[in-house]
């Protein structure tokens, strides 16, 4: 971070892995007619003159439709993890780490390389001993759990229990920024630090007990759809900058498309859906509720149920869509407006909302 551009809020649109890829490689919105409004960005590194590879340990990434573009295909081939690593240069994200240095090594330059992994989708494998340093006296003992959680933890949870998934998961995490710094450490001493732009971020975030779940995909929650993204440049620039705006998967397009180069855009909304949630967030306000795609442009078809005051309530803890009436009205008219505007491309296009919806002073 400290070499790099920091966007503090960028989200995802769609929690669907081949909806997100759509946005990443073609910059339009997950719920637009036509998934393709611009040239893959796959087209564009060719047509430049860049050897392009997919690397990842995960075929279903390959399987994308737009995956087939790239020059090669890199699958880490890897048994089926039984155990936790006994160090972290032994983790499944460190062995895909080496695999994609060892693979730009072979690239001929110019080369754009895209690494999916499964991250906390995947094995959580990283050293008990890094568990158990999370963990005082006091606490239960470390939990061993393998496999990533998808469960509701209910009214009756015991803390004990959350506690040893927040300990399981801090581990997996840093599993993953041991991996990183291995890339970086490469990076740096190959050379290719001068003249390699890297971009890290996330299709999905990871629920680790907001509002009673763990895992999985159980609406459109802060910790799911909230995604970071990172930008090193190669010549230093933008070093240690913190990009404060609303960004979404879509301007990784324009981040990586070498025929223009990329400004952070004014936006004032962001849309976010799933097969039954739809979420509006603006700079000052997080809406979200149900919805029934079939209803297009009803009033039926979005139902709130939940309104946060961003960026004061990081974490949404505190409900206030029965005491803030006038804005829950407002954003949910908003909402309405945007769905047709997104499915048509044209949500960046809509007229600048009021400042009652984009005011963080209130």
């Amino acid at each position: 971070s400290a070499e790099s551009l920091l966007a503090e809020n960028c989200y995802i649109e769609s929690v669907e892995l081949a909806a997100t890829y759509g946005s990443y490689w073609h910059g339009g919105h997950p719920l637009a007619t036509d998934p393709r409004p611009a040239p893959s960005l796959l087209s564009t590194w060719k047509q430049a003159g860049y050897r392009t590879a997919a690397v990842t340990d995960r075929q279903t990434f390959l399987d994308l439709p737009g995956a087939e573009l790239f020059d090669e295909h890199v699958l880490l081939s890897a048994p089926p993890i039984a155990a936790a690593a006994e160090e972290l240069e032994e983790t499944n994200f460190a062995h895909l780490m080496k695999l994609a240095c060892a693979h730009l090594e072979q690239l001929p330059a110019p080369q754009a390389m895209w690494v999916h992994a499964s991250g906390l989708r995947g094995a959580w494998d990283a050293p008990q001993a890094i568990r158990e340093q999370l963990r005082t006296e006091e606490d239960p003992p470390a939990l061993t759990l393998l496999d990533p959680l998808e469960l509701e933890l209910g009214s009756d949870y015991d803390p004990d229990l959350l506690l040893g998934y927040t300990q399981a998961y801090a581990a997996q995490v840093m599993a993953i920024d041991f991996g990183l710094g291995e890339l970086r450490a490469w990076l740096a001493t190959s050379g290719r630090a001068r003249d390699t732009l890297v971009v890290l971020t996330s299709p999905r975030g990871y629920l680790v007990g907001q509002q009673g779940y763990v895992g999985g995909e159980r609406g459109l929650l802060e910790d799911l759809v909230h995604v970071p993204l990172i930008v090193r440049y190669p010549d230093g620039s933008r070093a240690a900058q913190r990009e404060l705006g609303l960004l979404t998967s879509r301007d990784v397009h324009q981040l990586l498309d070498l025929t223009v180069p990329w400004t952070p855009p004014a936006r004032d909304r962001v849309l976010m859906t799933s097969s039954h949630e739809c979420a509006l967030r603006t700079p000052a306000w997080h809406l979200r509720g149900g919805w029934n795609p079939a209803a297009e442009g009803a009033d039926a078809a979005f139902t709130p149920r939940e309104l946060y005051a961003k960026p004061d309530d990081r974490f949404e803890v505190n409900n206030v869509l029965t005491r803030a009436q006038e804005v829950t009205e407002q954003l949910s008219a908003e909402l309405l407006l945007a769905l047709p505007a997104a499915r048509r491309g044209k949500i960046d296009a809509l007229p600048p909302l009021g400042e009652l919806l984009v005011d963080t002073a209130r």
